[in-house]
C-alpha cells in the first residue's frame, strides 16, 4: 500500500462513482467545481477531505485484505505498486491496490468466500494459468454481507483500472473486488474485464471534460449537488421568473411544501391528543386489530435525566459569507 499517486486535476479511478451519481460524499457538480477551481481563481474549491475513522481503518486493512485474497486463490501478491497507469495522457489515470499473480495452473471454484460475478455467474469454476494476473481492488465496509457489491464499492474502479493497465500493454485475465465486511467476513468478487463498462467509463470522462469547458453543470441530483454547482450568488442579477418555462416544477414544489406544512399542523394536534391520553404513562402502542394483533407503532414519552453542565463560552468566529444550502420558500399559502 502506498500513498496517493494520481493527479488531482484529472479524473482518476477513485472518483468514477461520482460520474455515475453514486458517491454520497462528492456530487458530480462538486467534482466539476473542484476541477474548475484548479484553473480559475473565480471558482471556490471544495473543502479538502482528510479522511475519517472509516477510511483510516480501510487503509490499515488494505494490505491484509490483499494478502488473504492471495491465500484463497493461491496467488502471489503485489500490494506496493508505485506505478500510475494511464489511459491516454492527461485524460484518465489510476493507482492499483493490488496485482495478484497465479502461482500455478489451477481451477478456482466458488466457495463461501469466492464469488463469480457478471459474465462468470453460473460457471462451475474458472481457470488460471501460472503467471495469470488478477487486478484487485480492496475495500473495507461496515455494510452487511452482499450477494454482489454495488458499482460504487470498487466495481467501477477495478474496471477502470483494467482499462489503464491494458493501455500500458499489460494483460489481466480477471479483475476482482475484495471486500471485508464489518471487519470479519471477506468476500472475493471476481469479474471478467468488461469492455462495455470500460467504453462507458471513457464516454463519461469525456463528457466531464466537455462540461468543464463551458462550464456546463450537470442536472442536479439533489440540493447538495446544486449547492456545490452554485456556491455564490450575485445580488444584482434580475429575479428568475418560473412562470413561462418552469411553472409545473414550481407549482409541484409549492404544493409539496404546502402539504408538509399542513401535515405538521395536523401532527402537532394529534400528538397533543395522544399525549393527553397517555397522561403519566411512558409508552403507548397501536395494534392492527383488537386483542393480540401485530404492533403498528409505539409512542414513547420517557423522562430523561441530564447531568449538570458548566457554563460554556462560545469562541469568536471570523466574519464570512456563505450561500444557503437550500432555498427558502415564502408565501401566504392562499392558492
Amino acid at each position: 500500500m502506498v500513498g496517493k499517486l494520481t493527479r488531482d486535476d484529472l479524473i482518476t479511478g477513485s472518483v468514477l462513482p461520482t460520474l455515475w451519481g453514486l458517491n454520497r460524499y462528492l456530487k458530480r457538480n462538486g467534482l466539476l467545481r473542484s476541477h474548475l477551481a484548479n484553473d480559475h481563481p473565480d471558482y471556490l474549491p471544495l473543502e479538502p477531505f482528510n479522511g475519517n475513522e472509516y477510511t483510516q481503518w480501510g487503509n490499515i486493512h488494505e494490505t491484509n485484505i490483499l494478502n488473504v485474497s492471495g491465500e484463497h486463490l493461491n496467488c502471489s501478491v503485489n500490494s506496493n505498486i508505485t506505478e500510475v497507469f494511464r489511459y491516454k495522457e492527461d485524460f484518465f489515470e489510476v493507482s492499483l491496490d493490488g496485482i495478484l499473480t497465479s502461482n500455478a495452473n489451477q481451477k478456482i471454484y466458488e466457495t463461501e468466500n469466492i464469488r463469480f460475478m457478471g459474465k462468470l455467474k453460473g460457471k462451475e469454476f474458472i481457470e488460471l494459468d501460472k503467471g495469470d494476473v488478477i487486478l484487485t481492488e480492496a475495500k473495507s465496509t461496515q455494510h452487511s454481507i452482499e450477494e454482489e457489491p454495488p458499482l460504487e464499492r470498487g466495481v467501477l474502479q477495478i474496471q477502470g483500472g483494467h482499462l489503464c493497465y491494458q493501455a500500458h500493454g499489460h494483460k489481466a485475465r480477471y479483475v476482482m473486488v475484495s471486500v471485508l465486511y464489518r471487519g470479519s467476513s471477506l468476500r472475493l468478487f471476481i469479474y471478467k474485464p468488461d469492455a462495455e463498462m470500460q467504453i462507458e467509463i471513457i464516454e463519461r470522462i469525456q463528457d466531464f471534460y466537455n462540461r468543464k469547458k463551458g462550464p456546463d453543470y450537470y442536472p442536479s441530483i439533489d440540493t447538495q449537488d446544486s449547492a456545490e454547482a452554485f456556491p455564490k450568488s450575485e445580488s444584482d442579477l434580475p429575479i428568475v421568473n418560473f412562470t413561462k418555462n418552469h411553472k409545473q416544477v414550481a407549482l409541484d414544489l409549492y404544493e409539496c411544501v404546502k402539504t408538509i406544512k399542513s401535515c405538521e399542523v395536523l401532527r402537532e394536534s394529534l400528538q397533543a391528543e395522544l399525549m393527553d391520553v397517555m397522561g403519566m404513562h411512558e409508552v403507548g402502542v397501536l395494534y392492527n386489530e383488537d386483542g393480540l394483533g401485530e404492533e403498528i407503532f409505539t409512542l414513547e414519552r420517557k423522562t430523561r435525566n441530564y447531568k449538570a453542565q458548566p457554563q460554556k463560552i462560545v469562541p469568536a468566529k471570523p466574519a464570512r459569507s456563505e450561500r444557503a444550502k437550500k432555498p427558502t420558500i415564502k408565501s401566504d399559502w392562499r392558492y
